[in-house]
């Protein structure tokens, strides 16, 4: 691995750490502050999901000139660099950024994985995705709340929020592995 993947996979921890401590605030805290550690448990729980989906991204774009997406689709090969191109008023075809909601972004990524790494594989049709699409209703009820009562977090929403999260964990652990193997292997 390269510098950078060191420095990348770094960040990886961080994130991860983040979250596993907000989940041990919400563990230690009492009735006064478990609202706030809930709260804080799903900001960092998104930002772990945000930014793995980013540092995924990064390291196989990063790969000798792309080297792993160039014989992929075009479209998938648009959605890693996440780009568009629309045609301005001049008829100028431009590229512009892409803005992905994270729910199909991370739907995205592991398709995408699944084409650049043999033998990986998410079943989003089954196990803890159901789990990590409750998380994203908390959350969005959270990030945009129209009523007091849009920020109330029950102990059984993190419980259900933390099952999805384990699983998703598990799903990115063998991406982890996938993406080590393949960079030992083309010797990155």
């Amino acid at each position: 691995m390269t510098k950078t993947t060191d420095s990348i996979f770094r960040l990886f921890i961080t994130l991860e750490n983040d979250v596993n401590k907000a989940i041990e605030r919400i563990v230690e805290s009492n009735d006064d502050n478990f609202g706030f550690n809930a709260r804080s448990y799903l900001r960092a729980y998104a930002s772990w999901v945000e930014g793995s989906i980013f540092l995924y991204k990064e390291i196989v774009r990063g790969v000798n000139n792309s080297v792993w997406i160039s014989n992929l689709p075009l479209e998938y090969q648009l959605y890693m660099a996440e780009h568009d191109w629309k045609i301005s008023g001049n008829g100028i075809p431009t590229k512009s950024n892409k803005k992905i909601r994270t729910k199909d972004n991370l739907k995205a990524l592991f398709v995408v994985m699944s084409e650049i790494f043999d033998g990986f594989k998410v079943e989003t049709d089954r196990g803890g995705w159901d789990d990590v699409m409750f998380f994203y209703r908390i959350r969005d009820k959270m990030m945009h709340p129209s009523e007091p009562n849009s920020l109330d977090v029950s102990p059984r929403d993190i419980q259900r929020c933390e099952t999805g999260r384990k699983w998703l964990q598990s799903e990115l652990k063998k991406l982890n592995t996938k993406l080590v193997e393949k960079l030992d292997k083309d010797g990155m």
